[in-house]
């Protein structure tokens, strides 16, 4: 990040619902400029207007804004902090925040958002493993219980066959009656 007395230029990119604003809202001081097109469309339209998913008019007005911002805080980051949010920047942009100063700590974001990515990555492979073992789980269970449905049809038949009548089942459910109808043995 260009850091230019002890003010600094910070560039804020990620994708979408990847936590760029709660980063700014835990790291801005009331007095930084954050250049946000989301903040600023909802600022230029009407009271009830979404925060996100903007109409192509008033994404486009916002836009225009958006460049107007940076384009006026990049003069003045002699005398404040700047929180920008740019999605995917081009190289044409990042040359541009370059060319604001000399880039010191733009890997202290990234970093960050790793380190905050890193434990959700370990979750969703902790409950991928988890409903890996459940899938055996109930393809085990599946298995025996088809076992035991046909032990059951195996010996039904057999006092059958030998002229007698098998007990009366017990009662069961009709959530496990049409599963075991349905089962294939």
């Amino acid at each position: 990040m260009p850091i230019l007395g002890d003010r600094m230029l910070y560039v804020i990119t990620g994708p979408s619902a990847a936590g760029k604003s709660s980063w700014i809202d835990a790291h801005a001081k009331p007095e930084d400029v954050v250049i946000d097109l989301d903040r600023i469309t909802v600022a230029l339209t009407g009271r009830g207007a979404p925060h996100w998913n903007h109409a192509p008019l008033q994404h486009r007005v916002a836009q225009r804004a958006r460049y107007a911002a940076i384009d006026e805080a990049i003069q003045h980051l002699a005398k404040l902090d700047v929180y920008l949010i740019h999605t995917m920047p081009s190289g044409k942009a990042m040359a541009r925040y370059e060319a604001a100063g000399e880039w010191d700590d733009f890997l202290a974001i990234s970093t960050q958002q790793g380190a905050a990515i890193e434990p959700l990555e370990k979750r969703v492979q902790r409950q991928e493993t988890e409903a890996q073992k459940q899938r055996e789980r109930i393809g085990d269970q599946d298995e025996a219980i088809g076992w035991l449905l046909h032990r059951v049809r195996s010996r039904v038949s057999h006092i059958k066959k030998a002229g007698l009548e098998p007990p009366a089942a017990e009662p069961m459910s009709e959530r496990a009656r049409h599963y075991i109808h349905h089962m294939d043995v």
